[in-house]
């Protein structure tokens, strides 16, 4: 084997400096991008033998460092292929780098949707699933993770991919086990080479053929208390559809069978909050009647989006913002939308970028979430408006997303249901401001964990070590035992879980401890 993996030729590669989405972090790399499965295995095994340091990366779209290091990077861009679709079982399955504006796409085709799509059509089904995308169709059905059907994985040294079905909720073996935790596992773990997703149909919504559409309607609401409760109702039968290991669930979401996606912004006013409830469904019938918000390409969304970065014209814009949703709530409009404007509405940001760096300056973002338990999310958000104003920062958007419980390992969601709380900023040009904003979040990373929830690894993290240990201490050690059968050598590395769990230092503690405490070794 030795001399096999000896004549192994290393593929094309190129010392790239990689930026993140936000463009607040960077580090240069040899970048490999294999051709396909194949070349990705021998890769693998060269990087292996070498003793490399590698990390995943497709389309760039990750907030922070999950797909970064400063030794090795393999891209896996070229691995785009749609691979199969089945309309009678509703299934798709895909390479890693497909984005997911081509996966909607063919589905369409074919009558049908993903249930769970993250905001941009430009990020791709591996690095979704590494992070077990949510969206705001997740608080109908669940994370992305609840409607995968199984995936392929390849390991460091591996001669070829292995098949990890979807277990039953019941089911801890080892195939359930990878299936929990690759999963939102950052690529820590290994490649995902192919996935499959289920699908809906969208054959039930009449008239057949006519273009799809979202319709929305905006409710306000006055504090934050009212935002959180008027987001849940009592608890109904279909959580166990959604793979729920909660045997009893306090609430679920308030919708009713219409709708699939709900979203909600909240605003800060002196000494507490209001906001707006977003509740959207599927349709033919509606004639558009568009909502600029899920406008992506219209020059007016782009350019007030650009406008929202200044902090003196976004007070005046949510001033604005604020009349018109008061106007629209009570006026009940419907606003109709076109399915991919609506699901894709965020790539009007990509676009602003794009411009920005095109005319010498950038926009970087910072945008951190926190899942808390739903007894105490309004708690946590009536802290918001005093901790922002002691740091002299204000946030682009805050927008709040219920989200069940998942059977995910690292999800911040992991046995507990709660409130995603999404902060973004974008006024961080300078190192003031960007300073700023840091130390708040990491105020807010403590006042979370003191809530009872977790930060949310998806996207920015700006935590202490110690607090992230504590959120995620019946995880962690488990994780990283799955990592030590996988990737006993440690090849596969990136700079989040180095710098936010202190993996390595921790590595053969973790798996000491879990033999001690489960008679033996794993």
């Amino acid at each position: 084997m030795n001399d096999v993996v000896d004549r192994i030729e290393a593929p094309p590669s190129s010392r790239e400096r990689l930026i993140t989405y936000g463009r607040t972090q960077s580090a240069w790399a040899e970048v490999w991008q294999p051709r396909d499965v194949p070349s990705l295995i021998a890769a693998l095994k060269l990087a292996r033998r070498d003793k490399r340091k590698v990390s995943f990366r497709a389309s760039g779209h990750s907030f922070h460092d999950q797909a970064l290091n400063d030794d090795l990077v393999i891209s896996m861009s070229r691995l785009d292929r749609i691979l199969a679709i089945d309309p009678e079982a509703q299934t798709i399955t895909v390479q890693p780098a497909v984005r997911w504006g081509a996966i909607v796409k063919a589905a369409l085709e074919h009558d049908l949707f993903p249930y769970v799509v993250v905001s941009t059509s430009e990020a791709t089904a591996g690095g979704t699933l590494s992070s077990d995308g949510i969206s705001r169709h997740s608080p109908s059905y669940g994370s992305e993770s609840a409607h995968v059907m199984r995936f392929d994985l390849l390991t460091p040294g591996a001669d070829a991919p292995r098949t990890i079905e979807r277990p039953a909720v019941e089911d801890d073996d080892e195939n359930a086990r990878i299936f929990r935790e690759v999963i939102g596992g950052f690529g820590y773990l290994g490649a995902v080479t192919s996935i499959t997703y289920r699908l809906l149909s969208m054959r039930s919504i009449a008239p057949a053929g006519a273009p799809l559409r979202v319709a929305t309607r905006v409710e306000s609401v006055q504090s934050f208390d009212e935002l959180i409760n008027k987001q849940l109702r009592p608890a109904c039968d279909e959580a166990g559809a959604l793979g729920c290991p909660l045997e009893e669930r306090p609430f679920s979401t308030f919708a009713d069978e219409a709708a699939a996606m709900f979203y909600s912004v909240a605003f800060m006013r002196d000494g507490n909050g209001r906001g707006a409830i977003y509740r959207s469904w599927y349709t033919r019938a509606q004639p558009l009647r568009p909502y600029i918000v899920f406008r992506p390409h219209y020059w007016l969304r782009v350019l007030l989006g650009v406008l929202a970065t200044i902090k003196w014209i976004r007070r005046i814009g949510f001033a604005i913002a604020w009349w018109y949703i008061q106007r629209d709530a009570s006026e009940d409009i419907v606003f109709v939308n076109d399915a991919l404007d609506f699901t894709f509405f965020m790539d009007a940001n990509i676009t602003e970028k794009e411009l920005a760096e095109r005319f010498g300056f950038g926009l970087p973002v910072i945008q951190q979430t926190f899942v808390v338990p739903i007894r105490r999310a309004a708690a946590f958000l009536d802290e918001v408006p005093e901790l922002m104003a002691k740091h002299e920062i204000m946030p682009t958007l805050i927008d709040v997303l219920y989200m069940p419980s998942d059977l995910t390992l690292m999800s911040a969601s992991h046995g507990r249901e709660g409130f995603a709380c999404t902060f973004s900023f974008e006024d961080i040009r300078t190192d003031g401001p960007r300073e700023r904003v840091i130390a708040a979040l990491h105020r807010l990373s403590e006042r979370c964990g003191e809530h009872g929830g977790r930060v949310h690894l998806t996207k920015n993290v700006f935590a202490r070590p110690e607090t992230l240990a504590k959120m995620y201490e019946e995880q962690l050690p488990r994780f990283l035992a799955l990592k030590k059968r996988l990737d006993p050598d440690c090849v596969l590395q990136n700079g989040f879980f180095e710098r936010v769990f202190r993996a390595p230092s921790h590595f053969l503690d973790a798996h000491e401890n879990i033999e001690a405490r489960s008679g033996g070794p794993l």
